[in-house]
């Protein structure tokens, strides 16, 4: 029997399974309270971004974009998994760069702690630093595997209870137009530019183009890159690394804006004393504002 099949249908498989590896390294945030009448009120869990689990020895980081802990209360943000709420507990860290504004480093940084870790469902793993690829070249013809959860994605089923989702995996290239950074207010060294045509999404198992997901709710989510696609054993041995932090999306230039993840580490050796390389193509000093660590218990909420 032939079972040969098409690079198309290759390349689907691959993005479908590496996905949902690098998905489980990519937990949605959630919030449990809004502003009703001026007042802050208790409501069921909402999507309000992504996020991507890093660790470092025994160490464990959550680190999203820094937006979504000004515009929520973050002691009522945590990650959603079947029908229960997980706060975030640790130190908290937002950064300021002592660059001008327009670098728009955007990032938010939790070290988790042990606790909270050990409570974790086992579906969530944590990306290994120690494999990181610090300062990978930006090679002519490299694509990325953009891994997260739009809003547009999640269902509410009453009948059981469960908040439901459908990740987004979608492969797209860099945007390397000169021109493209300094519109955006962005550096090369810094940011990561990757191309999202949202009208003209191709599906990855025919190759046809559809209408994709609206990226709301995507900030957080990581731009990751997989080195090979040679796989031995049914692409579980393929390695993957993210190389960027979602941000900002820019309909009008069908560019997703991601902070690199060089600049994540840096913060990590700076603000949080890890033992971690120093990337040779950056230099940059922030300047941080550190949230008080929560003094709430772990709590779990149900639907």
């Amino acid at each position: 029997m032939n079972n040969v099949i098409t690079w198309q249908q290759y390349l689907s498989e691959f993005n479908r399974a590496v996905g949902w590896r690098i998905y489980q390294m990519s937990p949605s945030l959630f919030t449990s309270h809004h502003v009703k009448n001026g007042r802050r009120v208790t409501s069921r869990p909402t999507p309000i971004g992504c996020s991507v689990l890093l660790r470092f020895e025994q160490r464990h980081f959550l680190v999203t974009a820094a937006h979504i802990f000004k515009r929520f209360h973050y002691d009522a943000i945590g990650l959603f998994y079947e029908t229960k709420m997980h706060y975030l507990e640790g130190r908290f860290q937002l950064s300021n760069s002592t660059l001008d504004e327009a670098d728009k480093v955007d990032i938010a940084i939790i070290e988790l702690t042990d606790m909270f870790v050990k409570k974790l469902p086992d579906f969530f793993q944590f990306f290994d630093l120690n494999t990181f690829n610090l300062d990978h070249s930006d090679q002519v013809g490299m694509t990325y595997l953009l891994v997260g959860s739009p809003l547009s994605r999640y269902k509410l089923k009453l009948d059981i209870q469960k908040v439901v989702n459908e990740p987004f995996i979608f492969r797209t290239s860099r945007v390397d137009h000169p021109s493209t950074f300094p519109k955006l207010g962005v550096q090369k060294s810094t940011h990561l530019l990757v191309e999202y045509t949202r009208k003209r999404v191709r599906k990855s198992n025919d190759g046809t183009y559809i209408t994709g997901p609206a990226l709301n709710g995507m900030s957080g989510s990581g731009i990751w890159i997989t080195p090979s696609f040679v796989s031995q054993n049914n692409f579980s041995d393929i390695k993957f690394y993210p190389t960027g932090i979602l941000i900002e999306y820019h309909s009008e230039h069908c560019c997703v804006v991601s902070t690199r993840l060089r600049v994540v580490t840096e913060i990590l050796k700076q603000c949080f004393n890890v033992p971690i390389s120093k990337s040779k193509l950056l230099d940059l000093n922030f300047i941080t504002n550190q949230i008080p660590s929560s003094s709430l218990p772990l709590r779990s909420s149900q639907l």
